[in-house]
């Protein structure tokens, strides 16, 4: 609903703007795995990543098709991926004191969920027949198992 003098006056380049818009959606997700981390186990940030995608699917696709991205997308996530790493290791440092997931080195368990939270968004963006139901189903069960106190 504005004009594109208006957009380029806050904007410089269409990649000035494609990297607002991205960082606008990885703080957002940011938020969201923050929440879910808060209100649960952290392998509730299956679904709530999942249902994140599944809202930002549009957009998504199109930040992707156009890669209009200004920098190396690592660089682009670096910051955003930082924080979700630092709200990962302290929940499971929380669950593992608590007794309610298996020992392990806080830092390699938040790596190891956030690679599992990158396979959603590539399921869901590369299949428009993905079903999102299934996938958390069967994300949160593998990290579920991957997790579970051992005997």
């Amino acid at each position: 609903g504005v004009s594109r003098a208006a957009v380029y006056y806050h904007f410089n380049t269409k990649r000035d703007l494609a990297a607002a818009i991205a960082d606008d959606v990885f703080e957002r997700l940011t938020a969201t795995v923050r929440q879910a981390l808060a209100d649960g186990p952290v392998e509730a940030v299956i679904s709530a990543t999942v249902e994140f995608v599944v809202e930002q699917a549009t957009l998504a696709r199109l930040l992707i098709a156009d890669m209009a991205l200004p920098m190396d997308p690592v660089q682009l996530l670096g910051r955003h991926r930082d924080a979700l790493l630092a709200l990962l290791r302290t929940r499971i440092a929380a669950d593992i004191a608590a007794g309610r997931i298996r020992p392990m080195d806080p830092e390699v368990g938040a790596q190891a969920v956030d690679g599992l939270l990158r396979v959603a968004p590539a399921v869901l963006l590369c299949s428009e027949s993905a079903d999102p139901d299934h996938l958390v189903a069967e994300l949160t069960s593998f990290l579920q198992h991957a997790l579970a106190p051992r005997p």
